[in-house]
């Protein structure tokens, strides 16, 4: 059975998600109401009537990315694979993994969680790379890949963490959503290049560490 909402209903039904929101923070409301990511475009509005906060989104994308997995954890884009996963831990915080499958295959394991507030209460993207490996496979004549061997062997290029990372922070400032699709397409389609970018750096300076290093 299908209900037809008039424009005063569903602003009805959004005030009183923003009320509970209020109290328990919008993860805890989504949770409770089980609110599908369909409805969740309708009914989820910014509290300040404008565009989502950084805490607004950080809730929000968590419980749909990693309790109903709505919205995919592993994004692609060229060569870059990302793979986002819920930290074990409090908080909304996740981790991330990253592939980059060129002719050498590089990864990298930190997060790159966006819609975070930074000490200043504005929307950033928050990077951490670290733990990382070059040449993990070996591109061979026929296009085939051979593994060379597992990272914990001496001879793989592997860095710890404390030896060397890479953290930043890349400003969204000046974005803003105004709708839950929006969010969701910029998520899927801006987020991975710019991760793309980051990535790309890091595994440069990496590289460079390591030769220096090795």
């Amino acid at each position: 059975m299908k209900y037809i909402l008039n424009e005063s209903q569903a602003n009805d039904i959004s005030k009183q998600l923003i009320k509970m929101s209020d109290n328990v923070g919008y993860y805890e409301t989504l949770r409770g109401f089980k609110l599908p990511l369909s409805a969740a475009k309708i009914f989820l509005k910014p509290k300040n009537g404008n565009n989502f906060s950084c805490q607004e989104l950080t809730e929000i994308m968590f419980y749909y990315i990693f309790q109903t997995k709505d919205i995919p954890e592993i994004l692609k884009v060229d060569e870059i694979e990302i793979t986002n996963e819920e930290y074990n831990g409090d908080g909304f915080h996740w981790n991330t993994s990253i592939i980059n499958r060129s002719e050498v295959v590089e990864t990298t394991y930190g997060y790159a969680q966006p819609f975070l507030c930074s000490s200043r209460r504005s929307m950033i993207i928050s990077f951490r790379f670290e733990y990382y490996t070059c040449d993990f496979w070996r591109t061979h004549s026929g296009g085939k890949l051979s593994r060379r061997g597992d990272w914990q062997e001496p001879d793989d290029d592997y860095i710890e963490e404390d030896e060397f990372h890479l953290e930043f922070t890349y400003d969204m400032s000046d974005i803003e959503f105004k709708t839950l699709d929006q969010v969701i397409s910029w998520y899927l389609n801006e987020y991975p290049k710019i991760v793309k970018m980051s990535a790309k750096e890091y595994f440069k300076k990496a590289k460079s560490y390591n030769e220096k290093h090795s």
